[in-house]
């Protein structure tokens, strides 16, 4: 055990030299036993593993190494939460997007020729002598032509109140709807009489009249018969949309 003396001031070890310093020959005083110095705890390990060559469990982390982990898993968490909070604003953001067009349940489409018997409205109709009126321009925007076609029904048995049909023309890339009565009156007023309405289409009675239309000219125009429904709030869905190609004839006077 090393020692200062006292006297001189120099180190000894006071057990090979019997408390006595070497310097000065004065004698020192047995100090007081000193605890000695805890060994240093080994690492703690967990818990041994199996697998090639025993290997051992992963040392314990200290405190501060802990502490930083968990911080670092916090900021994970919060990582997370704030991707998922990322995906819920997308797909709300998607939700409040237009609604896009729903083509699964679009119409059945039939094509026909003129003269065939078709069915809407749970009737069969026959459109004929297709006509394009070249003389009957008065009133109507430029470059447009009045078209006609002969329609005619039975009498109609079993009349469904929900049923609905609807007649339009195809003609220079664009729909448009057949004329009704009381615009032929106000326009062309001679052609009234013998005309066909759209609510002529649904009515139980025998069907037999021009049916009108205005369009752009055309020669390959399309007349469309739309067969529809009637929901709970009377609006009408369009179950069938017939095609009929026909060979217009151009006639200057109706």
């Amino acid at each position: 055990m090393l020692i200062r003396c006292e006297s001189c001031g120099k180190m000894f070890d006071y057990d090979k030299q019997d408390g006595q310093c070497p310097a000065c020959g004065a004698f020192a005083a047995r100090p007081a036993a000193q605890a000695a110095p805890e060994a240093a705890p080994a690492p703690d390990f967990g818990p041994e593993t199996g697998g090639l060559g025993g290997v051992r469990g992963t040392l314990r982390r200290p405190s501060a190494v802990r502490t930083a982990a968990r911080r670092g898993s916090s900021l994970l968490w919060l990582r997370v939460a704030l991707a998922g909070l990322g995906l819920v604003f997308f797909a709300l953001s998607g939700l409040m997007q237009p609604p896009q067009a729903d083509n699964t349940h679009l119409p059945d489409t039939i094509a026909a020729q003129a003269g065939q018997a078709v069915t809407a409205a749970g009737r069969e109709m026959t459109f004929t002598q297709p006509q394009r009126l070249t003389g009957r321009t008065a009133g109507l925007p430029e470059g447009w032509q009045l078209y006609r076609v002969r329609v005619s029904a039975p009498e109609l048995e079993d009349w469904n109140s929900r049923a609905e049909a609807a007649v339009s023309l195809y003609a220079g890339g664009g729909y448009w709807q057949m004329l009704e009565d009381y615009e032929l009156e106000r326009l062309w007023p001679e052609l009234a009489a013998e005309s066909v309405a759209s609510y002529d289409l649904t009515s139980w009675d025998a069907l037999d009249g021009w049916l009108y239309l205005a369009g752009p000219a055309d020669e390959a125009a399309v007349l469309c018969l739309e067969d529809q429904v009637l929901d709970e709030e009377y609006d009408p869905h369009t179950r069938t949309v017939i095609t009929l190609t026909l060979d217009w004839e151009e006639a200057s006077e109706a």
